[in-house]
């Protein structure tokens, strides 16, 4: 999106205004309850868009998300939960679409302080990770494990030869950390309680860690606090 220098140096909201050169014009935000856009006239591509507007409902509870598709309260949904994913799928009212490529989870660490700025402790968590068994509980086996190159194959410089690399081992992981000088660490990790695509693969790694000698410490924070604690 494109915005005025001098729009932003005037010290607006941007929380609750917005300027952009998109094909949607911005009506109001109404924080925790909805974001309303109505249609651009002139926006520059003929006869676009096809919508008359649009109204972004917040919803974080997965099954309020899903009956609301359902009984055509809202028209699409976004962070599909995989509890739901299959009866979304036979449903012959509802399409589901899938991003095969960019969506994925992943451990993310503080790798400027101990014990993360040690190679050797972030590879022991890799390897304590049962990705295929994360897989099959957290998201019902739908998705693939990630055991190689981060970027996925749909990417020109897609590293096939690290394919299959980063398998289950947590004697190793233990082995690591052990000469790392890390036995029994103490993790803590942070997750969103507000969508379950992410909290649900976060609760099914802590066995696999566990396995490895590792003391995870979850904790589930709302999706703002989240945001803030990662970022």
């Amino acid at each position: 999106t494109i915005v005025s220098k001098k729009w932003i140096e005037s010290g607006v909201d941007t929380k609750t205004k917005v300027m952009g050169t998109g094909p949607f014009k911005f009506v109001e935000r109404i924080p925790g309850v909805s974001t309303t856009f109505t249609r651009f006239d002139n926006y520059f591509e003929p006869e676009l868009p096809y919508l008359n507007g649009i109204v972004f409902q917040p919803m974080a509870d997965d099954y309020a998300r899903v009956t609301a598709l359902r009984t055509a309260t809202v028209d699409m949904i976004d962070y599909v939960p995989a509890t739901h994913v299959d009866v979304i799928t036979a449903n012959p009212r509802l399409r589901f679409a899938s991003d095969n490529n960019f969506g994925f989870g992943f451990v993310g660490f503080v790798t400027s302080k101990p014990p993360f700025d040690d190679v050797r402790v972030r590879r022991a968590v890799a390897l304590a990770l049962n990705r295929p068994s994360v897989l099959d509980t957290a998201l019902l086996g739908h998705g693939r494990p990630m055991d190689g190159a981060l970027m996925p194959k749909a990417f020109g410089a897609y590293a096939s030869e690290l394919d299959g690399t980063m398998t289950y081992d947590p004697d190793q992981a233990k082995f690591l950390l052990k000469k790392a000088g890390q036995e029994g660490l103490t993790m803590p990790v942070v997750t969103t309680s507000t969508y379950s695509v992410i909290s649900r693969p976060a609760q099914a790694m802590l066995a696999g860690l566990r396995k490895a000698g590792i003391d995870v410490r979850l904790t589930q924070q709302e999706w703002l606090t989240f945001r803030s604690s990662v970022e």
